[in-house]
């Protein structure tokens, strides 16, 4: 729809009042006062210093704290608080954020690395656990990390060391993740950003399934969660 601009008398008989017209004659309004859910086919003039927001269906006026001279809160089309009261807000952090999540916002702070579909928190290890067991028998295991209660471990790497030439099992309580294979000599293992226990207060365990008796001197490391 186009519009016109031309001059008419105001009541008072006087030119100079500006009104602008549609196509087919019939003034525009404008509005006295300003309300949400404003029809998106209302024939009123936009005023450029008061902000609307489209809603899908209707306008609404774009809302600020009455302390705030700029605007105190921002939403994303999907939802998602922008910033709130002057200030960026912090999502909560998670792992599997999914890739296609629109108006997800990542504080760019805090990094995140690609997991094939999702993106989770890189870690950065700070538990470490040290256990030396002399001659551990076959067909026993023996605990290296035991995690705080109702916190879960993440194994992000492993050094183990043996006197013989066994192989070994990491064990998420009794389920086996990985197999060791030392050949009387250190090996060491990178779970990259880790291998996270299946259930809180499960312990890290390394089981001797070889048949032969061994020294083992195991360093392990990662996060509790």
């Amino acid at each position: 729809m186009s519009h016109a601009v031309f001059l008419r008398p105001d009541e008072n008989g006087n030119w100079g009042k500006i009104a602008i017209a549609s196509t087919t004659g019939t003034e525009a309004s404008v509005s006295a006062s300003f309300a949400d859910a404003t029809s998106n086919t209302t024939p009123a003039m936009s005023v450029g210093s008061f902000m609307f927001g489209y809603n899908g269906t209707a306008w609404d006026r774009i809302k600020t704290a009455a302390s705030d001279a700029l605007g105190s809160t921002g939403v994303l089309a999907a939802g998602t608080t922008l910033f709130n009261g002057g200030n960026f807000v912090r999502q909560r952090t998670a792992d599997s954020i999914f890739d296609g999540n629109a108006g997800g916002l990542i504080p760019a702070t805090v990094s995140y690395g690609f997991a094939g579909i999702t993106f989770d928190r890189v870690r950065v290890g700070k538990v470490y656990r040290y256990i030396e067991y002399l001659n551990l028998p076959t067909a026993t295991s023996t605990t290296i990390w035991t995690p705080a209660a109702g916190r879960k471990f993440r194994l992000m790497g492993v050094i183990v060391t043996t006197s013989a030439s066994v192989h070994l099992h990491l064990r998420d309580s009794t389920t086996v993740f990985h197999t060791v294979r030392c050949l009387a000599t250190g090996q060491s293992f990178d779970f990259g950003n880790g291998y996270l226990s299946a259930a809180a207060n499960n312990v890290l365990e390394i089981r001797n399934d070889s048949g032969t008796t061994t020294n083992v001197w195991v360093t392990a490391w990662g996060t509790e969660e």
